[in-house]
Protein backbone atom coordinates (compact mmCIF):
# COMPACT_ATOMS: atom_id res chain seq x y z
CA UNK A 1 0.00 0.00 0.00
CA UNK A 2 1.20 3.77 -0.98
CA UNK A 3 1.92 6.05 1.68
CA UNK A 4 -0.91 7.92 -0.13
CA UNK A 5 -3.15 5.33 0.07
CA UNK A 6 -2.57 5.05 3.97
CA UNK A 7 -2.63 8.49 5.43
CA UNK A 8 -5.74 8.98 3.09
CA UNK A 9 -7.57 5.57 5.08
CA UNK A 10 -6.17 7.29 8.32
CA UNK A 11 -7.74 10.47 7.42
CA UNK A 12 -11.03 8.75 6.57
CA UNK A 13 -11.45 6.41 9.61
CA UNK A 14 -10.70 9.99 11.90
CA UNK A 15 -13.50 11.59 10.19
CA UNK A 16 -15.70 9.01 11.19
CA UNK A 17 -14.79 9.24 14.02
CA UNK A 18 -15.09 13.04 14.50
CA UNK A 19 -18.65 12.52 12.69
CA UNK A 20 -19.84 10.05 15.23
CA UNK A 21 -18.66 11.47 18.04
CA UNK A 22 -20.85 15.13 16.71
CA UNK A 23 -23.74 12.62 16.89
CA UNK A 24 -23.41 10.74 19.73
CA UNK A 25 -22.56 14.70 21.95
CA UNK A 26 -25.78 15.70 21.11
CA UNK A 27 -27.56 12.38 22.52
CA UNK A 28 -25.75 11.75 25.11
CA UNK A 29 -27.01 13.32 28.41
CA UNK A 30 -24.54 13.79 31.34
CA UNK A 31 -26.32 13.42 34.58
CA UNK A 32 -25.14 15.16 37.49
CA UNK A 33 -26.45 15.69 41.45
CA UNK A 34 -27.87 19.05 39.87
CA UNK A 35 -29.78 16.87 37.47
CA UNK A 36 -31.65 15.06 40.67
CA UNK A 37 -34.71 16.82 41.39
CA UNK A 38 -35.44 15.51 45.01
CA UNK A 39 -36.28 18.54 47.22
CA UNK A 40 -39.90 19.77 48.24
CA UNK A 41 -40.40 23.82 48.45
CA UNK A 42 -44.01 24.52 49.58
CA UNK A 43 -42.79 28.20 49.04
CA UNK A 44 -42.22 27.57 45.48
CA UNK A 45 -46.23 25.95 45.22
CA UNK A 46 -47.48 29.68 46.10
CA UNK A 47 -45.08 31.17 43.75
CA UNK A 48 -46.15 29.10 41.00
CA UNK A 49 -49.93 29.62 41.77
CA UNK A 50 -49.98 33.33 42.22
CA UNK A 51 -48.27 33.52 38.53
CA UNK A 52 -50.34 31.22 37.04
CA UNK A 53 -53.43 33.72 38.03
CA UNK A 54 -51.08 36.32 37.13
CA UNK A 55 -50.62 34.54 33.93
CA UNK A 56 -53.71 34.14 32.79
CA UNK A 57 -55.18 37.81 33.85
CA UNK A 58 -52.23 39.55 31.90
CA UNK A 59 -53.88 37.29 28.35
CA UNK A 60 -57.05 37.62 29.09
CA UNK A 61 -56.80 42.05 29.35
CA UNK A 62 -54.14 42.01 26.46
CA UNK A 63 -54.96 44.82 24.81
CA UNK A 64 -52.72 44.09 21.95
CA UNK A 65 -54.76 40.84 21.47
CA UNK A 66 -58.34 40.66 22.87
CA UNK A 67 -59.21 37.64 24.52
CA UNK A 68 -62.88 36.49 23.05
CA UNK A 69 -64.93 36.73 27.04
CA UNK A 70 -64.74 32.62 27.24
CA UNK A 71 -60.87 32.37 26.75
CA UNK A 72 -60.03 33.10 29.98
CA UNK A 73 -62.18 30.45 31.37
CA UNK A 74 -60.40 28.22 29.16
CA UNK A 75 -57.18 28.93 29.80
CA UNK A 76 -57.68 27.51 33.49
CA UNK A 77 -59.91 24.66 31.73
CA UNK A 78 -56.26 23.99 29.57
CA UNK A 79 -54.23 23.77 32.77
CA UNK A 80 -56.89 21.30 34.72
CA UNK A 81 -56.05 18.93 31.76
CA UNK A 82 -51.77 19.05 32.63
CA UNK A 83 -50.82 16.45 35.30
CA UNK A 84 -47.08 17.23 35.66
CA UNK A 85 -44.82 19.81 34.49
CA UNK A 86 -40.82 19.43 34.62
CA UNK A 87 -37.85 20.81 33.73
CA UNK A 88 -34.23 19.32 32.77
CA UNK A 89 -31.59 20.26 30.85
CA UNK A 90 -30.83 18.78 27.31
CA UNK A 91 -27.44 17.76 28.11
CA UNK A 92 -27.66 17.59 31.48
CA UNK A 93 -27.32 20.68 33.83
CA UNK A 94 -23.23 19.98 33.83
CA UNK A 95 -22.73 19.47 30.42
CA UNK A 96 -20.77 21.99 28.76
CA UNK A 97 -22.22 21.18 25.17
CA UNK A 98 -23.77 23.58 22.83
CA UNK A 99 -27.44 24.07 22.64
CA UNK A 100 -27.78 22.85 26.02
CA UNK A 101 -31.71 24.60 26.42
CA UNK A 102 -33.35 24.26 29.58
CA UNK A 103 -36.30 22.24 28.04
CA UNK A 104 -39.99 22.03 29.56
CA UNK A 105 -41.61 18.41 29.30
CA UNK A 106 -45.58 18.54 30.16
CA UNK A 107 -47.75 15.56 31.22
CA UNK A 108 -50.88 15.85 30.50
CA UNK A 109 -54.36 13.84 32.25
CA UNK A 110 -53.96 11.09 29.46
CA UNK A 111 -50.09 10.65 29.43
CA UNK A 112 -49.89 12.74 26.22
CA UNK A 113 -46.49 14.26 26.62
CA UNK A 114 -45.40 17.50 25.14
CA UNK A 115 -41.46 18.93 25.67
CA UNK A 116 -40.61 22.26 24.26
CA UNK A 117 -37.10 24.03 24.35
CA UNK A 118 -37.49 27.61 26.56
CA UNK A 119 -35.13 30.55 25.82
CA UNK A 120 -33.22 29.48 28.73
CA UNK A 121 -29.24 27.53 28.61
CA UNK A 122 -27.77 25.53 31.32
CA UNK A 123 -24.17 25.51 30.86
CA UNK A 124 -21.45 23.87 33.34
CA UNK A 125 -18.97 26.71 32.63
CA UNK A 126 -21.67 28.88 34.56
CA UNK A 127 -21.11 29.78 37.62
CA UNK A 128 -24.13 28.65 39.44
CA UNK A 129 -26.02 25.52 37.85
CA UNK A 130 -29.44 26.03 36.17
CA UNK A 131 -32.76 25.15 38.41
CA UNK A 132 -34.53 22.36 37.46
CA UNK A 133 -38.45 21.78 38.92
CA UNK A 134 -40.93 18.97 39.07
CA UNK A 135 -44.39 20.51 39.45
CA UNK A 136 -47.55 17.96 40.26
CA UNK A 137 -50.60 19.98 39.38
CA UNK A 138 -54.38 19.00 40.41
CA UNK A 139 -57.12 21.27 38.78
CA UNK A 140 -54.85 23.88 37.02
CA UNK A 141 -52.63 24.83 40.59
CA UNK A 142 -49.48 23.29 42.09
CA UNK A 143 -49.56 21.12 44.97
CA UNK A 144 -46.15 19.89 44.87
CA UNK A 145 -43.08 21.05 43.79
CA UNK A 146 -39.24 19.34 43.74
CA UNK A 147 -36.31 21.18 42.52
CA UNK A 148 -32.92 20.38 42.31
CA UNK A 149 -32.17 23.11 45.30
CA UNK A 150 -30.78 25.99 43.00
CA UNK A 151 -33.72 28.39 43.67
CA UNK A 152 -32.51 28.96 47.28
CA UNK A 153 -29.34 30.36 45.47
CA UNK A 154 -30.56 33.18 43.97
CA UNK A 155 -33.79 35.56 44.92
CA UNK A 156 -37.72 34.65 44.76
CA UNK A 157 -37.97 37.13 42.03
CA UNK A 158 -35.73 35.14 39.81
CA UNK A 159 -37.01 31.58 40.16
CA UNK A 160 -40.95 33.99 39.96
CA UNK A 161 -39.07 34.47 36.37
CA UNK A 162 -38.22 31.41 35.77
CA UNK A 163 -41.70 29.95 36.28
CA UNK A 164 -43.17 32.94 34.34
CA UNK A 165 -40.91 31.39 31.12
CA UNK A 166 -41.75 27.93 31.94
CA UNK A 167 -45.99 28.32 31.87
CA UNK A 168 -45.53 30.90 28.80
CA UNK A 169 -44.32 28.24 26.65
CA UNK A 170 -47.03 26.40 27.96
CA UNK A 171 -49.60 28.48 27.29
CA UNK A 172 -48.46 29.14 24.14
CA UNK A 173 -48.79 25.59 22.83
CA UNK A 174 -52.60 25.54 23.54
CA UNK A 175 -53.12 29.24 22.82
CA UNK A 176 -51.43 28.44 18.95
CA UNK A 177 -53.12 25.07 18.22
CA UNK A 178 -56.43 26.04 19.16
CA UNK A 179 -57.16 29.69 18.38
CA UNK A 180 -60.51 29.85 18.35
CA UNK A 181 -61.22 28.64 22.08
CA UNK A 182 -59.28 32.18 22.54
CA UNK A 183 -58.99 34.83 19.96
CA UNK A 184 -62.08 36.30 17.67
CA UNK A 185 -61.77 34.67 14.08
CA UNK A 186 -58.98 36.26 11.98
CA UNK A 187 -60.80 38.43 9.14
CA UNK A 188 -60.21 37.59 5.65
CA UNK A 189 -60.44 40.28 2.27
CA UNK A 190 -63.75 39.43 2.26
CA UNK A 191 -64.86 40.03 6.14
CA UNK A 192 -62.83 43.97 4.88
CA UNK A 193 -64.92 43.91 1.66
CA UNK A 194 -68.18 43.73 3.41
CA UNK A 195 -67.25 46.35 6.04
CA UNK A 196 -66.82 48.91 3.08
CA UNK A 197 -69.85 47.87 1.39
CA UNK A 198 -71.92 48.22 4.62
CA UNK A 199 -73.49 51.89 4.04
CA UNK A 200 -75.29 52.82 7.24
Amino acid sequence: MKINDTVKTIIGVASIGIFFVWILSDIITIKSKFDKIEQPNDKLVSIFNDEVDHQIKTLAKDIAKPMIPEGEAHLKDYLKNIKTIETYAKHGVTSTQNRNYLRVKFTFNNNQTIEKNTDRSCSGNSSEPCLLIKVDMQDGKAVKILTNGQEQKNSEHEAQQYIAEVLEKIFIEDLINNNERYYPPIKTEKNFENEWNNTK
